[in-house]
């Protein structure tokens, strides 16, 4: 089935779908939304219309990315830039996301002005095709941001060096982003509002994000863990990163946290264990995580990897 068959319906606070074949909705997608929470992407409501499937995307006071620069300043627009690659970095760092799902279009992003940051909408389908290569999702991120610098002109040096950074081809959305953030950097002095949390406080310091990746899982998975609690299991239900590969992980596995320098790991009375370098966490123990650590969930093995992202402690 094609994109363009899918109905849209976009209204004043809302963004509708009708799917012309139910086959093609992807329920473990759906709950992954569910749970998602606030990281850049549009909450979805799943309802029933003759019989076919309708997803709502409720946008509210939000405003399209187009609207929002006749109110954004130059240091704002770059930051909802940022924003929405991190948002866009984040499904594809996921393991039961795929990039080619969102509706990278400018008008189908939505901005909050006062926090500096972009929602995008996330189709939860299941469509036989081959994924689009880390390359091309990065074009087509880099031309949908390129409405910002065609609709909102300013001699700024931030913003020509964006706009400049934004006409280069990128092998992939890290780099884009790195650069960004760089320049963002060195002609400010600060990091991101949005990535934040709050608006206007400036970027005083680096906060460490940490990257799960699979093992010795039938498909590559991998985790990027940025928030200060995420909880691992099978369940969408309760679960920010859903395991649904293996009956040996329990619904609500174990719990990534962050601590003073780092990150930690804490079993939730699974059946199976949680491991850190072959020794099974008891009780509330709380094990420290490093980069090239081994976890275990069950039978399910990940590799730890370091990641730093800008933001206030």
């Amino acid at each position: 089935m094609a994109r363009d068959t899918i109905k849209r319906i976009v209204r004043a606070q809302s963004v509708a779908y009708v799917l012309p074949d139910n086959a093609v909705f992807y329920p473990t997608g759906y709950k992954v939304l569910e749970n998602y929470g606030d990281a850049g992407l549009l909450r979805c409501a799943r309802y029933r219309l003759n019989g076919l499937t309708k997803l709502m995307y409720f946008t509210g006071e939000l405003l399209p990315l187009e609207s929002s620069l006749a109110v954004l300043g130059d240091e704002e627009a770059v930051e909802v830039c940022i924003s929405c690659l991190e948002a866009v970095l984040r499904v594809e760092k996921n393991g039961f996301l795929d990039c080619d799902n969102l509706e990278l279009l400018p008008e189908l992003i939505f901005v909050d002005v006062k926090a500096r940051a972009a929602s995008l909408i996330y189709l939860p389908l299941q469509i036989d095709r081959k994924p689009s290569s880390a390359s091309v999702i990065a074009g087509r991120v880099q031309n949908m941001l390129s409405v910002v610098f065609k609709k909102k002109d300013s001699p700024s040096k931030l913003y020509k060096k964006a706009e400049q950074l934004f006409s280069e081809a990128m092998p992939d959305l890290d780099m884009l982003l790195s650069r960004l953030q760089t320049i963002y950097r060195e002609e400010t002095g600060e990091g991101p509002a949005a990535a934040q949390g709050k608006p206007g406080k400036p970027g005083k310091q680096e906060k460490k994000k940490l990257l799960l990746k699979s093992v010795n899982l039938p498909e590559q998975i991998s985790f990027l863990i940025t928030q200060d609690e995420f909880v691992l299991g099978k369940s969408g239900q309760y679960a920010d990163g859903v395991l649904g590969t293996s009956s040996a992980i329990s619904r609500k596995h174990c719990k990534v946290c962050r601590q003073e320098g780092g990150y930690c790991i804490v079993d939730l009375g699974s059946l199976n264990g949680t491991f850190v370098n072959g020794r099974r966490l008891e009780g509330d123990e709380r094990v420290a995580l490093h980069a090239g650590d081994t976890v275990k969930l069950a039978d399910a093995e990940f590799r730890v990897e370091d990641k730093k992202g800008e933001a206030n402690a």
